[in-house]
């Protein structure tokens, strides 16, 4: 995975900072992109809890869950080296590195949430058991990935956005993720198949290619990518229900 994110996939958030209208507009919107995976996370997480985000990116869902849920340790891991020195610079350098293993060996986490993350790895199965040695008694491990039985997949085919080529090693239905945690040694205590910032996106650029917002910098087309992820929501939400969202998710919890 680090080979795609280390350095030049991900711009520097430092120099993307503005102070106009439509920027600050775009950052309260992020912002709010972001409830579905802020509450995921808020349910299972406690008071003084030890909380890791794995491939953090650039912290925008850290970030918001911080405000949220202040009384917690937070930690992260991400191998784009200028985001770390960013997330380094919120969380403290003790509390970033760039992978797991970078942690000292008695570092454990009472949640560890994986956003994105699973279907980049060429063997999952060895992921999540790393990431169950570091949870604590009753720990819980949260994952997000895309959908393979998503609606937006049998409308598109080959042209799916999720299928991203090279960087998504991997695909899951609900079973195999199930299936792959269990063999761990974890228990699914929670399951979600609606998440606002991923399910309409992935849907937008998977019909219209040239608005993926990380090609498109133009106000034009970030206004009309815009508008059309906010009108395809309801397709996505009645797809939920039938679990063939874009995207879902599981809370597992670790059995001692």
């Amino acid at each position: 995975m680090s080979k795609f994110y280390e350095s030049d996939f991900l711009l520097d958030p430092s120099r993307s900072v503005k102070s106009g209208l439509f920027e600050k507009l775009s950052s309260y919107i992020q912002e709010f992109n972001l409830i579905s995976e802020v509450k995921f996370i808020s349910r299972h997480l406690k008071k003084n809890d030890k909380y890791l985000d794995y491939s953090a990116g650039n912290g925008q869902i850290l970030g918001v869950i911080k405000k949220r849920e202040p009384v917690c340790e937070y930690y992260a891991t991400e191998f784009s080296g200028t985001y770390r020195n960013y997330l380094a610079d919120v969380l403290g350098w003790d509390r970033v590195k760039a992978d797991l293993s970078d942690f000292s060996d008695s570092q454990t986490f009472n949640l560890i949430s994986l956003f994105g993350v699973l279907e980049h790895v060429q063997d999952p199965g060895k992921l999540i058991h790393e990431m169950s040695n570091r949870l604590e008694s009753g720990g819980k491990l949260v994952i997000t990935v895309p959908n393979v039985n998503a609606l937006q997949r049998f409308m598109f085919g080959g042209k799916w956005y999720s299928w991203l080529a090279p960087r998504h090693w991997q695909m899951f239905n609900i079973y195999a993720l199930k299936n792959i945690t269990r063999k761990c040694g974890m228990v699914v205590v929670d399951e979600k198949y609606f998440f606002l910032r991923t399910c309409s996106a992935t849907l937008v650029i998977s019909m219209f290619p040239s608005l993926d917002p990380l090609l498109n910098k133009s106000k034009k087309g970030l206004i009309v990518y815009a508008l059309l992820f906010y009108l395809f929501i309801p397709i996505e939400l009645i797809a939920s229900i039938f679990k063939s969202s874009g995207f879902m998710g599981i809370v597992t919890k670790k059995i001692d």
